[in-house]
């Protein structure tokens, strides 16, 4: 079955009071960073962590107890750097929510087919096919192909948190046996994220899948767990950004930027009144992503983008 590419618990925890803005400290006369900036570690992207596009859907039998601790090549290591921080003029900072599929990572995951296909049998006895709409959360996805299959609303209403929690924990048990050396992590991601200062996941996966994903791409620490919005917590993606924006403290709207590669990513992301950049790192093109308010051709110009979203 090919279920489309693109859900957890609804962890309401949320950042607290917004921060105020605190002047730059003085330089350390001995010419060393200041004390304060010091601990600040990001990831780092060495040449040729990993490039290329969106692969098409190769089937491939998963490699169970292959590789269990492998992680993509060139997967970034910590090193010290002061991330820039966007809060100009003293203004709020954006609260950025970045996607997943097609925008951090590439390639297309075997292992999200199997464990959705696999959930789908255990809790409606189907393994229903159904269109792919390429940004939409896991549980539209689900709605589609099992009204394809002719089954009633009230029966997928019934069974779709069940679901979400089949596929989530058997996501997470096939990945810790899979090979996914084959994986491309978005080149110039790692700096691109480590230089938002306020930022999330707004995905159409489970949480547990979201967050399984980011883990093995070296990207976990850059996420931490309570914050976002995912697929299994609202149906309709539009509705994914209140529930981010509640969870960074009630972030307001026009403050809170949408980091995508699809139209939909657009789309919704205008439709709650929030700001988006569209980044043609997946299947569509610039041109495809016109609407946004600014478009980019990878994560390197994300901090270019913010700067002229602030102008």
């Amino acid at each position: 079955m090919a279920l489309p590419r693109h859900a957890h618990r609804d962890d309401r925890s949320a950042f607290g009071p917004v921060p105020r803005a605190r002047r730059a400290r003085a330089t350390c006369a001995s010419g060393d960073r200041p004390a304060a900036l010091r601990g600040i570690r990001h990831l780092d992207t060495r040449p040729g962590t990993c490039c290329g596009r969106a692969r098409g859907r190769h089937r491939r039998r998963l490699a169970c107890r292959r590789g269990r601790r492998s992680w993509p090549k060139g997967t970034p290591g910590l090193r010290p750097l002061v991330a820039r921080r966007y809060r100009l003029g003293g203004a709020l900072t954006f609260l950025v929510l970045f996607d997943v599929d097609g925008t951090l990572l590439l390639t297309h995951d075997e292992v999200y087919v199997e464990a959705a296909r696999a959930a789908l049998e255990e809790v409606y006895d189907t393994d229903a096919e159904g269109p792919d709409v390429p940004g939409d959360t896991a549980t539209a996805h689900v709605r589609r192909a099992l009204r394809a299959a002719g089954v009633g609303d009230a029966e997928i209403a019934a069974g779709l948190d069940h679901w979400c929690r089949s596929f989530s924990d058997r996501y997470v048990e096939l990945l810790a046996e899979a090979d996914t050396n084959h994986w491309q992590l978005a080149p110039h991601a790692a700096d691109a994220i480590a230089a938002v200062e306020l930022r999330a996941l707004l995905t159409g996966n489970p949480a547990a899948v979201a967050h399984a994903r980011m883990d093995r791409l070296g990207l976990g620490p850059l996420f931490p767990r309570g914050q976002g919005a995912f697929g299994c917590e609202r149906e309709n993606r539009t509705e994914l950004f209140a529930l981010a924006r509640e969870r960074a403290g009630n972030w307001p709207a026009q403050r809170t930027v949408s980091v995508g590669d699809t139209p939909l990513d657009v789309s919704s992301a205008h439709d709650a009144g929030c700001l988006s950049v569209g980044v043609s790192t997946g299947c569509y093109q610039a041109a495809d992503l016109g609407d946004a308010d600014a478009v980019i051709a990878g994560l390197a110009g994300l901090e270019a983008a913010l700067e002229a979203l602030e102008s």
